[in-house]
């Protein structure tokens, strides 16, 4: 109903988990039938979420979780849209990263290393793909007023009797929701995807 007050009737949304192999084939099988075969022109990586801890403590399970969402996830979905892409030498590719890709923080240090897996393999692809007509993008939010915080404090309270972390585990905390409060709304990323989509030339990295 909201969509259609806005005359987006014809936005079509579809579940998908970055995770599971199914559920993107799914999704790709979708947007081909929608399509005729041609593929999308925009593919917006935007799944992630952070895990908030000491490095030291997390969990091989937990990192790999972190991984597979913000990498391997990213990685697979890239796959499923990339050769329809390819075969008719146009497409662009949006990943969404942070500036903690670009500066490690604290507790946040296997988030972090997602982040900077995904710029460097952005470098990669955006090199290796333009023979083939296709852009590679990097946008990078700072602090923004979403769930994201949240989700990471809740991640975190394995981890507040961490012995000699505690202290800085909860003060870490005070700090990411602090300053996601003080973020900009997501309006500010959504206009640098814009940018990003509608420049004839974009840049590498926007940075918001």
């Amino acid at each position: 109903a909201e969509l259609s007050a806005l005359g987006l009737d014809t936005l079509t949304a579809l579940r998908l988990d970055v995770t599971d192999a199914e559920s993107i084939e799914a999704a790709r099988k979708v947007v081909e039938r929608a399509t005729g075969g041609y593929g999308i022109d925009i593919l917006i990586n935007n799944a992630g979420y952070g895990d908030l801890g000491p490095t030291e403590l997390i969990s091989d399970a937990d990192m790999r979780r972190q991984f597979d969402t913000n990498v391997f996830g990213l990685m697979a979905v890239t796959r499923a849209f990339l050769p329809a892409m390819r075969e008719r030498g146009s497409g662009r590719i949006l990943n969404v990263s942070s500036n903690g890709g670009r500066v490690t923080m604290p507790m946040f240090g296997v988030y972090s290393a997602s982040k900077y897996a995904l710029e460097a393999l952005s470098d990669a692809l955006r090199i290796e793909l333009a023979a083939f007509g296709i852009q590679v993008v990097l946008i990078e939010p700072g602090p923004i007023r979403t769930d994201f915080a949240n989700r990471a404090v809740t991640n975190s309270d394995k981890y507040k009797g961490a012995g000699p972390y505690a202290a800085i585990v909860q003060r870490a905390e005070e700090i990411a929701v602090f300053a996601e409060k003080g973020g900009v709304p997501p309006s500010v990323i959504t206009r640098a995807i814009r940018r990003a989509i509608t420049a004839r030339w974009p840049r590498a990295r926007y940075v918001a």
